[in-house]
């Protein structure tokens, strides 16, 4: 699968956690999505493939942390561009000014689809 070796935590967390992606040999958002949910109710989880959920503290959002950056840099929220593909990328692409949904993005929340694998050849905004 992707990674050559893994290690069982029994039971111990790395600290600080910042968030805990699992891997799912079925469908994530069937069959774990709702489980984990009911498990944990008090963490975000978020579907980022059709393998993976991410886990992360319930105020985690790629749009708050886009907005956040945004305002530490001085650029209006209307100048920010975001890419994303997955559930975990929607928040970004809901607050950057410019978003674009990749060929390969989720059905369910994606409005535009930009055609091509993720492969950019140009960006260029400011001189």
């Amino acid at each position: 699968k992707y990674y050559a070796s893994r290690t069982a935590l029994d039971g111990e967390r790395p600290t600080p956690t910042v968030k805990l992606a699992l891997y799912v040999e079925s469908d994530a958002e069937r069959d774990a999505y709702p489980w984990v949910q009911e498990l944990v109710p008090e963490l975000r989880a978020v579907v980022s493939g059709a393998h993976w959920l991410d886990l992360m503290h319930p105020e985690a959002d790629k749009g708050k942390a886009l907005a956040e950056l945004a305002g530490e840099l001085g650029v209006p929220m209307a100048d920010t561009a975001a890419f994303g593909d997955y559930l975990n990328d929607y928040g970004m692409l809901q607050a950057a000014g410019h978003a674009v949904a990749m060929g390969n993005a989720h059905a369910d929340r994606v409005g535009r689809r930009e055609r091509g694998h993720g492969r950019l050849s140009t960006l260029s905004t400011r001189p």
